[in-house]
């Protein structure tokens, strides 16, 4: 193989490894932030839910 194509192949190989790194990272990031949103979303509901139960007499 000539020197120059494989220079290019090994290149554009590099560059799509780079691109698909970049992407999971951010896929990652966006699924963690995600599950924080959830937990944040869990934990006022149970804010919320505890005044109900305490008022209605439940035992935890």
């Amino acid at each position: 193989m000539d020197p120059l194509k494989a220079a290019a192949a090994t290149l554009f190989c590099v560059a799509l490894f780079w691109l698909v790194l970049r992407l999971t990272q951010r896929l990652m990031a966006m699924a963690i932030a995600a599950g924080h949103a959830e937990e944040q979303r869990r934990a006022e509901a149970e804010a919320l839910a505890e005044p109900a139960d305490q008022a209605a007499g439940a035992v935890p």
